[in-house]
């Protein structure tokens, strides 16, 4: 086996491993949800009327959704 290809292959490894436990992956620390609740809700909720991004998305929809809108939505993530 290549050298080269041993190397890729235990990169893949590595990275599989590090997916296995995606509760683990994204931590974020105090100073987070300090500044969201602090200053980005609010302004988002000024803006939007809605403090939550979830919200965000459900209240357009509904209203993309109305009788004889004939809309389709579609999710690019996940």
């Amino acid at each position: 086996m290549n050298p080269k290809d041993s190397e890729y292959e235990n990169r893949i490894r590595s990275q599989i491993s590090q997916y296995a436990n995606p509760e683990g992956l994204l931590k974020l620390g105090p100073i987070y949800h300090y500044w969201i609740n602090k200053h980005i809700r609010p302004r988002i909720s000024a803006v939007f009327g809605v403090s939550d991004a979830l919200l965000f998305y459900a209240q357009y929809a509904a209203e993309a959704f109305q009788p004889g809108a004939g809309r389709r939505i579609v999710s690019l993530g996940r």
